[in-house]
């Protein structure tokens, strides 16, 4: 093959690999449980989504979303309303639930059709859990005297694990957990809690920052304020914070993140509500955009979750303006199918060079 030869295919090989764009979803709405509105929270690495729901009673109870049939979880005895916030790769829902007698909620883990209570700490009176992970360990935060605090929910008991005012809100894969805590000014700092020991992340320039979740690599997704202004999601990675900037609107709040650093989370957009965003490869794109089936008049506006598959959880609203629950699924875009063809081109023309300089061989280099 000649230099000419090589320098072309080398262009269309990298012309090729340029062409890919933005990932492009279908959007499937999950149902309800027989109410008017659902709001999805989290999602699992195999697709399963929770939230809650309202039901056909008129109460809203956390629900399972999985192989395309919604599930109703229950509530804790004697409580009337429950929620559902995250999902583990077996199943494992965790949440919170009112309980009877006074109006509290407990958090709780929902399994093989079994709601556990994972009762409160010592001396406080609720809990509230928000993120599970495959081991089925739980944070979240719990009162003690009046005060909030983080907690790691392992083996059946919850044990706090900050002294100070805080809210556990992210757990990953290795235990590290992330969330917010008050610092000795006063204001509410991002951090993740490893191996006993509690780093601040600091801000983007404000007063304060709040951790949502982080994923396997310890990457932190979350929102802080910026210096004398207003909130923006942030993706704090390798010791340092980055502004994901916004929609064009003036706050942003990232709220799922994935082993892959995809950062979803919502957005206002510029003079105009707030959306659900996809934050990638340092773009921030509005999930609306990106949508390839009919999303029959819904509006994404918010997008809790996002799996290592690229799955995505959101709420959007109706054309009634009733919140419903979504499941969003990467799909082949129509780049990727150019990129398919520009391939297989590509290999057209290696295959007939070859068979070309077959023919110049055995002919000795006589011409047609």
């Amino acid at each position: 093959m000649t230099a000419q030869m090589h320098f072309g295919l080398a262009f269309m090989l990298s012309f090729a690999a340029s062409v890919a764009g933005e990932t492009l979803y279908s959007a499937a709405p999950v149902g309800s449980l027989g109410g008017s509105f659902s709001v999805g929270l989290g999602i699992s690495g195999l697709g399963q989504v929770v939230g809650d729901s309202r039901t056909a009673n008129g109460f809203i109870h956390a629900f399972l979303y999985s192989n395309g049939v919604i599930a109703d979880s229950g509530t804790l005895p004697g409580g009337t309303r429950s929620t559902a916030v995250a999902v583990n790769d077996s199943g494992q829902v965790t949440g919170y639930s009112s309980t009877s007698g006074p109006a509290v909620n407990h958090a709780f883990v929902y399994s093989n059709g079994i709601l556990t209570d994972l009762g409160v700490l010592r001396g406080g009176n609720f809990s509230f859990a928000n993120s599970i992970n495959d081991s089925g360990q739980v944070t979240g935060k719990a009162n003690i005297d009046g005060v909030d605090h983080a907690f790691l929910y392992a083996r059946g008991s919850m044990i706090p694990i900050i002294g100070a005012e805080s809210d556990g809100t992210g757990i990953n894969a290795l235990g590290q957990i992330t969330g917010q805590v008050a610092t000795a000014s006063g204001f509410f700092h991002a951090f993740i809690y490893s191996n006993g020991v509690i780093t601040e992340l600091g801000t983007l320039g404000g007063l304060s920052s709040f951790g949502a979740a982080i994923n396997s690599h310890g990457q932190v997704t979350g929102y802080s304020a910026l210096f004398k202004g207003p909130d923006h999601a942030f993706l704090y990675s390798r010791g340092r914070m980055i502004d994901l900037g916004t929609l064009g609107g003036a706050v942003s709040r990232g709220e799922g993140l994935n082993d892959s650093g995809e950062v979803v989370g919502a957005s206002l957009i510029h003079d105009g509500p707030q959306h659900a965003f996809l934050y990638n490869n340092g773009a921030m794109i509005d999930l609306n955009s990106a949508i390839v089936n009919s999303l029959d008049g819904f509006t994404l506006m918010d997008a809790p979750g996002i799996n290592d598959h690229g799955q995505i959880v959101a709420t959007g609203l109706d054309v009634n303006g009733r919140e419903q629950a979504l499941l969003l699924t990467p799909v082949p875009e129509p780049s990727s199918v150019a990129m398919i063809g520009v391939g297989l081109w590509i290999l057209l023309i290696v295959k007939r060079w070859r068979k070309y300089q077959t023919y110049f061989s055995i002919s000795g280099g006589r011409e047609l």
